[in-house]
C-alpha cells in the first residue's frame, strides 16, 4: 500500500480542528461541562484502533496450483504448490480504510503485508502459498505474527495520537471555561454600572457548523503576522519543507506565518505586494532568513532583511546547503548564521522561536523525529 499522511500529521490536523470547535463555543460558565465538551470533542476527532478477534482467525481451504521451476540438474520440472487464504476478523471499525491510509512514523522493516480489507465482513484477508505440506502450520503462524506486528505498528501511533488530543482538549477546555468565567464577571459588572439586566443566549442559537468557516476566515484577516520568512521563490521546496518543520513542531497558526512561495502563507488576491509585506515585516517579532545561492543575489530577500535589521527585529539566518559563510554580505556575518543541515541546531531555532513567539512546543520526541526527517530530506534538495 503507498504511504500517505502520516498518523501523527493526521492527529496534529485533529488537535487543529479540536481547538477551533473550542474556541467556537459560547455559553455561560454555569452551563459549561469540561467532561461533556471532551467526550463530544475527543469521540469527533479520535480514531478506533484496529482490534483483531484471535480466537476467530481462520484459513480457507487450500487450493491447488502448480508453476513451472527448475531442479537440481536445471532441468524444466512442474512443481505443485497450494494457495490459502488467511481470514483475520476484527471488531467493526468504521476507521480502517482511513486508518490504512495513513502512515506509520517508522516504517515496518518487512514493508507493508499483501492484504485485502474486506469492509462488509470485517476482516483481513491475506494470501499466501505453500509449497510443502509440512510448511503449513510454519508459514500459517509466521503469517499471522507478521500481520499482527503490522497492525500493531498503526495502532501504536494511533494511541500516541490520542494521548496528544486527550491533552490538548483539555487544556484548550480549561482555557475557554476560564475565558467564559472571566466575561460572565465582565458582564455582570457592565451590567450593574449601566443599570440593564443580562439576557443569557441560549446555547441552541450559537454559531453552528455551516457558519463556523466565516469566523475563521474574519479572524485570519484580523490577525498579524509573527513569523515571516525571507527567501527566494526559486528555493520554493526548501522554504516548504521549513515551514512544514517549524507547524509540525510548534504551537504556532497558519495565519501568523507569511512566506510567499508556500501554499496557505501567501499573499491575498489582490493584495498590494510591497505595502502588504512591509506591514508583515512591521509585525514581525521573528523573521527567518534563508540563504542560499539564490537568495543572497536577490535584492527582495537583502531588501527584507535589511528592513527586518533597521526595525530591530528579531532575524534568524539560516544557511542552504548550497551556500557556504564566505559568501554571506558583512553585516549577514554578524549574526549567528547557522546551517539548515545542522540537526542540534534547528532543534535549538526551534526552541529559540517557540520561546520568543509565546507558544508551546510539540512533545519532544515529535520534534527529534521532525527534525531529523528534514535534516535528511534537504540534505537530498536538488541544488538550483
Amino acid at each position: 500500500m503507498s504511504r500517505g499522511q502520516s498518523i501523527s500529521d493526521f492527529f496534529c490536523d485533529q488537535q487543529r480542528l479540536a481547538i477551533e470547535d473550542i474556541r467556537a463555543l459560547y455559553c455561560h460558565p454555569s452551563e459549561f461541562s469540561i467532561e461533556q465538551e471532551f467526550e463530544k470533542l475527543y469521540q469527533r476527532y479520535c480514531l478506533q484502533p484496529i482490534e483483531i478477534i484471535d480466537e476467530e482467525i481462520y484459513a480457507t481451504p487450500p487450493r491447488l496450483g502448480s508453476h513451472m521451476t527448475r531442479d537440481g540438474y536445471g532441468r524444466n520440472v512442474r512443481a505443485e504448490f497450494s494457495e490459502m487464504t488467511l481470514c483475520v476478523p476484527i471488531i467493526p471499525n468504521k476507521a480502517v480504510p482511513q486508518i490504512l491510509s495513513l502512515a506509520a512514523s517508522t516504517s515496518w522493516s518487512t514493508g507493508d503485508p499483501d492484504f485485502r480489507y474486506n469492509e462488509d465482513q470485517s476482516q483481513f484477508e491475506i494470501p499466501f502459498i505453500i509449497e510443502k505440506a509440512e510448511q503449513c502450520a510454519h508459514v500459517l503462524k509466521r503469517t499471522v505474527e507478521e500481520f499482527k506486528e503490522f497492525i500493531e505498528w498503526k495502532n501504536r501511533d494511533i494511541r500516541g495520537g490520542h494521548r496528544c488530543l486527550e491533552s490538548t482538549i483539555r487544556k484548550h477546555l480549561a482555557q475557554r471555561l476560564e475565558s467564559l468565567e472571566r466575561g460572565a464577571v465582565d458582564a455582570e459588572l457592565i451590567s450593574s454600572n449601566l443599570g440593564l439586566p443580562i439576557k443569557e443566549v441560549p446555547r441552541s442559537e450559537q454559531m453552528n457548523e455551516t457558519k463556523r468557516p466565516q469566523k475563521v476566515k474574519e479572524t485570519k484577516t484580523m490577525s498579524k503576522i509573527q513569523l515571516f520568512f525571507s527567501h527566494s521563490s526559486v528555493d520554493q521546496e526548501l522554504a516548504k519543507s521549513l515551514v512544514e518543520l517549524v507547524v509540525g513542531t510548534i504551537e504556532i497558526a497558519d495565519e501568523a506565518i507569511r512566506c510567499t512561495s508556500v501554499p496557505g502563507y501567501k499573499l491575498t488576491t489582490g493584495d498590494h505586494t510591497s505595502s502588504t509585506l512591509k506591514k508583515d515585516l512591521k509585525s514581525s517579532s521573528v523573521v527567518i532568513g534563508l540563504l542560499t545561492k539564490q537568495s543572497l543575489s536577490s535584492s527582495y530577500v537583502l531588501f527584507e532583511l535589511g528592513a527586518a535589521w533597521g526595525a530591530d527585529t528579531r532575524i534568524k539566518p539560516l544557511l542552504g546547503p548550497d551556500a557556504d559563510y564566505s559568501e554571506l554580505p558583512g553585516p549577514l556575518k554578524e549574526n549567528n548564521v547557522v546551517k539548515i543541515s545542522d540537526r542540534h541546531a534547528m532543534v535549538q531555532l526551534l526552541n529559540e522561536l517557540s520561546e520568543t513567539l509565546g507558544v508551546t512546543m510539540k512533545n519532544a520526541a515529535r520534534v527529534d523525529w521532525k527534525v531529523t526527517a528534514f535534516v535528511d530530506q534537504v540534505s537530498g534538495l536538488p541544488k538550483p
